[in-house]
Protein backbone atom coordinates (compact mmCIF):
# COMPACT_ATOMS: atom_id res chain seq x y z
CA UNK A 1 0.00 0.00 0.00
CA UNK A 2 1.00 3.52 -0.99
CA UNK A 3 0.06 5.21 2.54
CA UNK A 4 2.13 5.33 5.65
CA UNK A 5 0.95 6.12 9.01
CA UNK A 6 2.57 9.94 9.08
CA UNK A 7 0.34 11.59 6.63
CA UNK A 8 -1.81 13.93 8.19
CA UNK A 9 -5.64 13.61 8.29
CA UNK A 10 -7.10 16.30 10.04
CA UNK A 11 -8.09 19.62 8.63
CA UNK A 12 -5.66 22.51 9.89
CA UNK A 13 -5.68 25.98 9.39
CA UNK A 14 -3.43 25.86 6.82
CA UNK A 15 -4.80 23.12 5.16
CA UNK A 16 -7.97 25.68 4.79
CA UNK A 17 -6.01 28.38 4.05
CA UNK A 18 -4.41 26.43 1.20
CA UNK A 19 -7.52 25.13 -0.30
CA UNK A 20 -8.97 28.70 -0.57
CA UNK A 21 -5.95 29.63 -2.66
CA UNK A 22 -6.31 26.39 -4.48
CA UNK A 23 -9.80 27.69 -5.63
CA UNK A 24 -8.27 31.60 -6.13
CA UNK A 25 -5.72 30.34 -8.83
CA UNK A 26 -5.26 29.06 -12.62
CA UNK A 27 -6.04 25.52 -12.33
CA UNK A 28 -7.17 23.73 -14.61
CA UNK A 29 -8.91 20.59 -14.07
CA UNK A 30 -7.52 17.45 -16.13
CA UNK A 31 -9.49 15.03 -14.69
CA UNK A 32 -13.07 14.29 -12.88
CA UNK A 33 -13.69 11.08 -11.69
CA UNK A 34 -16.23 9.54 -8.37
CA UNK A 35 -16.08 13.24 -7.74
CA UNK A 36 -12.61 13.90 -7.47
CA UNK A 37 -11.16 16.84 -9.37
CA UNK A 38 -7.43 16.51 -9.86
CA UNK A 39 -6.12 19.34 -11.12
CA UNK A 40 -2.45 20.74 -12.01
CA UNK A 41 -1.41 23.87 -10.69
CA UNK A 42 -0.10 26.11 -13.80
CA UNK A 43 2.44 28.01 -11.25
CA UNK A 44 3.63 24.89 -9.58
CA UNK A 45 6.78 23.58 -9.27
CA UNK A 46 8.71 20.19 -9.96
CA UNK A 47 8.63 17.19 -9.17
CA UNK A 48 5.14 16.10 -11.45
CA UNK A 49 2.29 16.01 -8.96
CA UNK A 50 -1.70 16.79 -8.96
CA UNK A 51 -4.11 18.27 -6.54
CA UNK A 52 -6.93 15.95 -5.70
CA UNK A 53 -9.92 17.71 -4.70
CA UNK A 54 -12.97 15.96 -2.93
CA UNK A 55 -15.67 17.61 -0.62
CA UNK A 56 -13.80 20.59 0.68
CA UNK A 57 -10.67 18.36 0.64
CA UNK A 58 -7.33 18.21 -0.86
CA UNK A 59 -4.57 15.55 -1.22
CA UNK A 60 -1.31 16.27 -3.15
CA UNK A 61 0.48 13.64 -5.08
CA UNK A 62 2.96 13.05 -7.06
CA UNK A 63 2.51 11.30 -10.44
CA UNK A 64 5.25 9.34 -10.67
CA UNK A 65 5.92 7.74 -7.33
CA UNK A 66 2.50 8.30 -5.92
CA UNK A 67 3.62 9.94 -3.25
CA UNK A 68 1.73 11.89 -1.37
CA UNK A 69 3.43 15.17 -0.49
CA UNK A 70 0.52 16.43 1.58
CA UNK A 71 -2.91 16.32 2.40
CA UNK A 72 -5.67 18.85 3.48
CA UNK A 73 -8.60 16.93 5.29
CA UNK A 74 -8.72 14.37 3.15
CA UNK A 75 -9.80 11.06 5.03
CA UNK A 76 -7.38 7.58 4.74
CA UNK A 77 -9.83 6.32 2.56
CA UNK A 78 -10.27 8.43 -0.04
CA UNK A 79 -6.66 9.57 -0.05
CA UNK A 80 -6.22 5.71 -1.15
CA UNK A 81 -9.32 6.25 -3.72
CA UNK A 82 -7.19 9.19 -4.92
CA UNK A 83 -3.95 7.39 -5.24
CA UNK A 84 -5.65 4.81 -7.44
CA UNK A 85 -7.35 7.24 -9.89
CA UNK A 86 -3.77 9.21 -10.57
CA UNK A 87 -2.08 5.29 -11.04
CA UNK A 88 -4.66 4.49 -13.39
CA UNK A 89 -4.30 7.36 -15.56
CA UNK A 90 -0.78 7.96 -14.69
CA UNK A 91 0.42 8.46 -18.37
CA UNK A 92 -2.38 11.00 -19.36
CA UNK A 93 -1.59 12.92 -16.58
CA UNK A 94 2.11 13.10 -17.27
CA UNK A 95 1.50 14.37 -20.24
CA UNK A 96 -0.99 16.98 -19.10
CA UNK A 97 1.69 17.96 -16.59
CA UNK A 98 4.33 18.38 -19.89
CA UNK A 99 1.68 20.41 -21.37
CA UNK A 100 1.41 23.25 -18.78
CA UNK A 101 5.88 22.78 -18.02
CA UNK A 102 7.09 22.06 -21.12
CA UNK A 103 10.54 20.99 -21.02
Amino acid sequence: MWLTSSVPTEPTLAGLVQIVKLRSRSMPTVLRENGFRVMIHTADHPPPHVHCIKAGCAVLIEIETLRIRDNFGMPISEIRNAQKIVADNQAILLLEWQKVFPQ
